[in-house]
């Protein structure tokens, strides 16, 4: 009879040659035991899944599993079908976990009763092997009911929506949902549909403090960093998922007014991408088809943004202009601000 691992690790891996190898083994690494790790090779093309394979010989936790290319959310659907864990945990090909991750992710949500755990991670940003900064996202040490998260603590929330791999998710939750990775997503943003769906059926989540894992930004590679037209889309539905969630709550104007900025400034750093082709018209219409798809109320929202002026110029100006359908000044100071922080990383 085979062991049911308490936790399924879910890799997947397309083109990752230089930094695989590093990857899977802080995932062996752990001083916790009990999982297995789920590599799905998606098609690679330099080497990535033959490194893997690799491992796979030496120690019979890894699960391999080789695929056609379909894109990221695909790849991590093909393992969710296999994942036999407890818990369902994250890993990009090229990041790396802390060696305690497992050990205190298991152990807070086994104390707590708890269908997701979220801790702190560091991202560090470099282009062309150069680290240009570290940013350590922190999360209080705490386990909080997601309504009172959703009414109080919009920033708390956004750490939870936004990534996958700062968490640990029950599989049983994830199944009787049947939730899966949208994978006519391309270009990021997957991540938040997923994370939403499940943030509608749990009670309560657990926030440990400990930096658990380093996520890698490598500018030359980052999918987000590209201009995608199709991400357009992407935002308007996410935004539009996100808003109609929150509106079943009593959610306060301040909550409304970071949770547009968020959406209005993913939308606008994208229109101003170089490599944007649209008419400045263009653009206004798809800042107009954002706000449309809004599901909140916008009584107060202006004045809460305008209290914001002194200690957040830059978001609340933001926030002002997009609530006065201003979207041309708000796309030509983006724009500038965009060209400004291009030439400073020549």
């Amino acid at each position: 009879m085979s062991h049911t691992p308490m936790v399924s690790v879910i890799m997947p891996v397309y083109n990752a040659h230089l930094y695989v190898e590093s990857t899977i083994k802080s995932v062996l690494s752990q001083t916790y035991r009990d999982f297995e790790l789920v590599i799905v090779d998606d098609g690679a093309t330099d080497g990535s899944g033959e490194i893997c394979d690799a491992y796979a010989k030496q120690d019979a936790r890894i699960v391999m599993i080789h695929q056609k290319n379909g894109g990221i959310c695909k790849a991590r659907n093909t393992a969710l079908q296999v994942a036999k864990g407890k818990y369902i945990a994250f890993c990009d090909h090229d990041d790396l976990y802390q060696p305690e991750y497992l050990e205190l992710a298991v152990t807070a949500a086994e104390k707590a009763d708890a269908e997701l755990v979220k801790f702190s991670y560091r991202s560090e940003y470099s282009h062309s092997g150069v680290v240009t900064r570290n940013t350590d996202e922190c999360v209080p040490e705490q386990v909080i009911r997601v309504e009172e998260l959703v009414q109080n603590d919009y920033e708390l929330l956004n750490k939870t929506v936004r990534v996958l791999w700062n968490g640990l998710y029950r599989h049983s939750l994830i199944e009787s949902l049947h939730v899966r990775f949208d994978e006519s997503i391309r270009a990021g943003m997957e991540d938040f549909t997923f994370n939403i769906q499940l943030l509608q059926k749990i009670e309560k989540i657990v926030f440990i403090p400990q930096i658990l894992f380093i996520h890698y930004s490598r500018l030359e590679q980052s999918t987000f960093e590209k201009y995608h037209e199709g991400r357009l889309t992407d935002i308007v539905n996410v935004f539009a998922a996100e808003s109609k969630w929150l509106a079943k709550y009593s959610v306060s104007s301040k909550i409304v007014v970071q949770h547009r900025s968020k959406y209005a400034s993913l939308m606008t750093r994208t229109l101003c991408h170089a490599d944007c082709p649209l008419t400045v018209s263009e653009k206004n219409a798809w800042l107009k088809r954002l706000k449309a798809a809004d599901e909140l109320p916008s009584k107060g929202v202006l004045k809460e943004a305008m209290k914001e002026l002194p200690q957040k110029p830059k978001i609340a100006i933001q926030d002002i202009l997009f609530a006065l359908d201003w979207n041309t000044l708000l796309l030509s100071i983006w724009c500038i601000h965009t060209q400004r922080k291009n030439a400073r990383k020549k």
